[in-house]
């Protein structure tokens, strides 16, 4: 207990006077908080950026635990690609595999949505999912029901929807009385059953679902008869997402799967024959689904970080202008029997208070970057969504470019 609270003395002591020395030179630390902030600004807007494209994580419960699933072709280009299933694989890779608690199918829809009977009907994106799909991903709807397993059995019987909560919102002024009335989806008839929770949009990064009706009513849906069908093994337009069981490894869901795929490739060979089935994280199905997005933050990302590291040389080189400065000043220390560690771990407490304070300014300039960000507007009719914003994980990135900043610099 003495030697914390020894240590925590000296570590005040540091920073008292860290605080002197940076406020005895006000010009030479405005200059290098605002290099800090340019350069840590960049990183948090370019984080905001990539957390759009790449890297937010699913809006469900334990996200690190869902993985996508799916087939390509033995032989891709660049060797990756997005996975996808025919409705009769899923069904098997469901009943077969011992590696997941559960395994999900879903496809998007786009059709005229019309709130009440004799509307004129407007264009909305939902999800055709299977029954599951609220269970797996862990998601309760907090007005109504999800799907029942007996809405997942026979095409085109359940005519039932869950809305989505910006849907509910819009369309029916959050009216908490909607579950039991009609919807008209491609002039269907649908009963709403339940609103989604505000969080769960989806399970893409750049489309909200307004609405999320059974797998079963694809026939009722889906114009293209191929894709609509349930029975056609070659119709793969279905996206898997599957909750690992506990103490399962990707690496051993992945050689299970692969000795189911080998066993449909054998038993439907006109159909499977040279699939490969592949088990892959959110992050890595996102960057084989659209390489180029992967590619731009990866170049944005380099350029970011090169302005950090130039904000931090220009930071360094302030810092060795002033060395000859406080020469005299270490010297007296050392004599008065200061020891070369307490010297530098005072040179770098000062170097994480400027950094902190490019930091919290850093912030400001992320913030206006991500501002910018938003005024991008995709022409289209489609509730397509690329969320910008600076949240914890932002702020948190932010915090760990200042200590870096830091570092570099002051070591």
């Amino acid at each position: 207990m003495g030697k914390v609270l020894n240590w925590l003395e000296h570590l005040w002591q540091d920073v008292r006077h860290a605080w002197r020395v940076v406020a005895r030179a006000p010009g030479f630390t405005a200059v290098a908080v605002l290099s800090l902030a340019v350069g840590i600004g960049a990183n948090c807007a370019i984080f905001s950026f990539a957390d759009a494209l790449l890297l937010r994580p699913l809006p469900v419960a334990r996200p690190g635990e869902v993985f996508t699933v799916g087939s390509t072709m033995a032989i891709e280009a660049f060797g990756v690609s997005g996975l996808a299933s025919s409705y009769p694989d899923y069904v098997d890779v469901r009943d077969r595999w011992r590696s997941f608690d559960g395994l999900a199918a879903f496809s998007y829809v786009t059709v005229g949505f019309a709130a009440r009977p004799g509307a004129v009907p407007e264009l909305k994106m939902g999800m055709l999912a299977s029954g599951n799909l609220f269970q797996v991903m862990g998601v309760q709807p907090p007005l109504g029901r999800a799907f029942l397993p007996g809405e997942d059995r026979v095409p085109g019987r359940d005519a039932v929807v869950v809305l989505g909560h910006a849907l509910w919102e819009q369309q029916f002024g959050s009216d908490p009385s909607i579950v039991g009335r009609r919807v008209d989806l491609d002039g269907h008839a649908f009963t709403v059953i339940g609103v989604a929770p505000p969080e769960f949009n989806g399970l893409d990064q750049f489309v909200r679902t307004d609405f999320f009706v059974p797998l079963m009513m694809s026939p009722q849906l889906l114009t293209d008869p191929k894709a609509a069908s349930l029975e056609a093994r070659d119709a793969r337009n279905l996206t898997l997402k599957g909750r690992l069981a506990p103490g399962v490894s990707q690496a051993m869901a992945q050689a299970e799967l692969t000795t189911i795929g080998t066993d449909l490739a054998r038993a439907y060979p006109d159909t499977n024959k040279n699939r490969r089935w592949a088990v892959r994280t959110e992050l890595q199905a996102r960057i084989a689904q659209s390489p180029p997005d992967a590619m731009l933050v990866a170049m944005l990302a380099t350029l970011a970080i090169a302005v950090l590291l130039v904000a931090c040389a220009n930071v360094a080189g302030l810092l060795t202008s002033r060395a000859p400065v406080r020469a005299r000043e270490m010297a007296m220390r050392l004599a008065i029997g200061a020891g070369r560690r307490r010297l530098v771990r005072q040179l770098v407490t000062e170097s994480l208070l400027t950094a902190l304070a490019g930091g919290v300014a850093g912030l400001g300039v992320g913030y206006g970057g991500m501002l910018l960000f938003r005024q991008v507007v995709l022409p289209t009719d489609l509730p397509i969504q690329l969320t910008f914003r600076l949240d914890r994980r932002a702020l948190m990135f932010g915090l760990a470019a200042s200590m870096v900043s830091a570092l570099l610099s002051g070591l």
